[in-house]
């Protein structure tokens, strides 16, 4: 008698379900089989090899189901890690994504608001020193969002006031400042900016206390001035304002450096950049030499005026063109020796002749007047309109200057 072929669902059940299933239905076939008629127990005496060696399978298989079953669980558990985590990274990745965002939004803006700055900044080399005290306020107001501002510069131990916005008439800043006075002996004392919080800590807290005080230090590192922003809203007090605070600072020390240097370079030059021809001053200096050497000696000289008509009509844009026109023109029928300057207004030009002949006056006067036919230039609106100019000249001998300016002009 052979074994039950269905013994071998035995093995099939360990193999799916692992050993301790197996032994299950190990014993409820045993138990079947021995308590069901007919029984025969020599069948089972002579079938034990096999049953045995059946039973063996059973543990074998058992125990590599039941590796199995442990290997699955590790690495589901392990799969269940992996996905929390997975999660928790993602989580993050959504975190940085968006901080990420933010500060690029952050940095386009800071770079924007930069380029904008330095822009401006650049502008401000191109003012003179009046013009700069005025526009600063405008800078400040549009990058650190100031509602109230002042620009105080030193005058021996004081700061006087040269500029303020946003005040009342009634309200105006204090006209001097000293700088012993807190908080300003505490800027010039660490000559770097001072904010409110920074005088209150190491001072008496004082009333209408400036929000920011901005040094403005020369190349030299010396302090000329302080910048203050007196009025500013609580959002705008904040580490990105007070940087671009000293950013403004230090460009308007520098602006106002340059200006200053140049007003006093320009005020020593004779020589009009724009026209190639002498300046007023100079030119009356000349002139009055001139005068004084002809009461003395007798030597002659010969005083034009020559102007320039319908100043008021013609184009803005063109009247430097036509002043340098004009300039030109007449240097080209002068002698050498003789000299041309600008005069007491903007479209006059005066040329001052030493000992020149009747015949050397009468071919600069017939020269240019021809030469001003010849070019015909139209700077006015009205394109059928030539420009004109006007002679005027005296070669008589005169006490004063203001005596032969009134010969002249009449």
């Amino acid at each position: 008698m052979a074994l039950n072929p269905f013994l071998f669902l035995l093995l099939l059940t360990v193999v799916r379900y692992g050993t301790r299933w197996g032994y299950y239905a190990l014993a409820i076939s045993i138990a079947y089989y021995i308590f069901t008629p007919p029984y025969n127990p020599n069948f089972i005496i002579s079938r034990l090899p096999e049953m045995v060696l059946f039973f063996i399978l059973l543990i074998i298989f058992g125990a590599i189901q039941s590796r199995y079953t442990i290997r699955m669980k590790e690495l589901e558990e392990k799969l269940l890690e992996a996905e929390k985590e997975y999660r928790e990274l993602n989580e993050r990745y959504e975190i940085t994504s968006f901080l990420k965002e933010n500060y690029e939004k952050k940095l386009l803006t800071q770079t924007t608001t930069m380029a904008d700055l330095y822009g401006d900044a650049r502008n401000m080399q191109v003012l003179d020193v009046e013009e700069l005290y005025k526009e600063i306020h405008k800078i400040l107001q549009k990058y650190v969002e100031s509602e109230k501002s002042s620009l105080y510069m030193l005058e021996g131990n004081n700061l006087r006031l040269k500029s303020y916005f946003g005040y009342r008439d009634d309200e105006k800043p204090l006209e001097n400042k000293s700088i012993s006075e807190s908080p300003y002996n505490i800027v010039f004392e660490k000559k770097e900016l001072v904010s409110i919080k920074e005088a209150q800590f190491k001072e008496t807290v004082i009333s209408d206390l400036p929000v920011y005080i901005g040094p403005l230090k020369n190349s030299s590192d010396e302090i000329i001035g302080v910048l203050n922003v007196d009025n500013i809203r609580l959002l705008n007090f904040n580490r990105v304002k007070k940087k671009l605070f000293s950013l403004i600072c230090d460009w308007l020390a520098r602006a106002i450096e340059n200006a200053v240097s140049y007003k006093i370079s320009e005020g020593r030059r004779i020589i009009t950049p724009e026209t190639q021809i002498f300046k007023y001053k100079y030119f009356l200096m000349r002139l009055e030499e001139a005068m004084a050497n002809s009461a003395s000696t007798g030597a002659k000289f010969t005083f034009f005026l020559i102007e320039i008509l319908d100043w008021d009509t013609i184009i803005a844009d063109n009247k430097k063109s036509v002043l340098k026109f004009v300039s030109r023109i007449i240097q080209q029928n002068m002698r050498e020796c003789d000299i041309l300057a600008h005069f007491e207004k903007e479209y006059e030009l005066a040329l001052l002749m030493v000992h020149p002949t009747e015949e050397e006056i009468r071919f600069f006067m017939d020269s240019l007047q021809e030469q001003m036919d010849i070019f015909s230039l139209k700077p006015f609106k009205d394109k059928t309109r030539i420009l004109k100019i006007k002679t005027r000249y005296t070669s008589d001998f005169y006490k004063g200057l203001e005596e032969m300016l009134k010969s002249v002009r009449s």
